[in-house]
């Protein structure tokens, strides 16, 4: 699932890139929210997903934990 999230993610980001839309949405207050939204809403969809497969999900919780024992380690 991480793999697609990337792929698509790079997919739109070279799009976007090509078509000049970049620039057009970084003028634009309205563009920039709805694109903070939309990426706000995938990543939620994503942990949904996540969720609901069982083994990803303990999987992700484990990996989260060990990310935040090492953030916390390393401020200290």
């Amino acid at each position: 699932m991480t793999a697609l999230g990337v792929g698509t993610g790079c997919l739109v980001h070279v799009t976007a890139a090509a078509g000049g839309l970049s620039a057009l949405i970084a003028a634009s207050d309205v563009a920039i929210s709805v694109m903070k939204w939309l990426g706000a809403a995938y990543l939620v969809w994503l942990g949904i997903g996540l969720l609901r497969d069982k083994a990803a999900a303990g999987a992700g919780v484990a990996g989260l934990i060990l990310f935040a024992r090492t953030a916390l380690a390393s401020k200290r």
